[in-house]
């Protein structure tokens, strides 16, 4: 089915690859919201587009700190004593449209993920192999509550229009405005960023 008409991505990329410009290699995660009102004609749908995209890259670099991706100074891409996890690492954040733990229909339909940046070794647990640290995944929630909640919801002034997270279900062409967020402390995968990541292989004579 296709989806509403009304909707629009909002799609962040950061840099995998730290202080080294001769070195493109991005990832992305996309999020979908709807305005309040649809704007009326294309200047105006451009001009609003325009402006939340905006808004969204000033929010990021207002309300997300680097250094929480690692466990202390470090920034998430590594550094000459602390490296980042592989990039298909991720530290996933859940969006639900209901109170997590309730019971409600097609759950599964009303749930969606985002997929922050590969964390860096140091947010690794010493006594739990293969966990980050709580208070470092709490962070990191706070960090996207806050975020979410500085740029959507925020009047544009082309038309006075705000955007809303939410949650697509292409089953049903249903959209369900997010209302709470959640994270545990196991590292997660995303396949698509371990396409980007070069490798050596090697092999020997059986």
């Amino acid at each position: 089915m296709p989806q509403p008409a009304d909707l629009v991505k909002v799609v962040t990329v950061f840099d995998l690859v730290n202080d080294d410009t001769s070195v493109a290699e991005i990832a992305e995660f996309a999020m979908w919201g709807k305005f309040a009102t649809t704007p009326t004609g294309e200047a105006l749908w451009n001009s609003t587009l325009q402006e939340l995209a905006q808004l969204a890259v000033n929010k990021w670099s207002a309300d997300i700190d680097p250094t929480h991706y690692s466990h202390g100074a470090k920034l998430w891409q590594g550094d000459a004593t602390a490296h980042s996890l592989p990039w298909s690492s991720s530290l996933v954040i859940s969006l639900y449209t209901y109170t997590p733990g309730s019971f409600i229909a097609h759950a599964g339909r009303r749930r969606g993920r985002v997929y922050p940046p590969p964390p860096n070794v140091t947010v690794l647990e010493t006594t739990n192999q293969g966990t980050i640290h709580a208070d470092t995944a709490l962070a990191i929630l706070n960090d996207f509550k806050g975020w979410l909640n500085d740029f959507q919801g925020v009047t544009l002034t082309p038309d006075e229009n705000v955007w809303v997270l939410g949650v697509l279900s292409k089953v049903g062409n249903q959209w369900n405005h997010v209302t709470d967020l959640a994270i545990d402390t196991k590292i997660d995968t995303q396949r698509r960023r371990e396409k980007s990541q070069q490798a050596t292989r090697q092999s020997v004579a059986l």
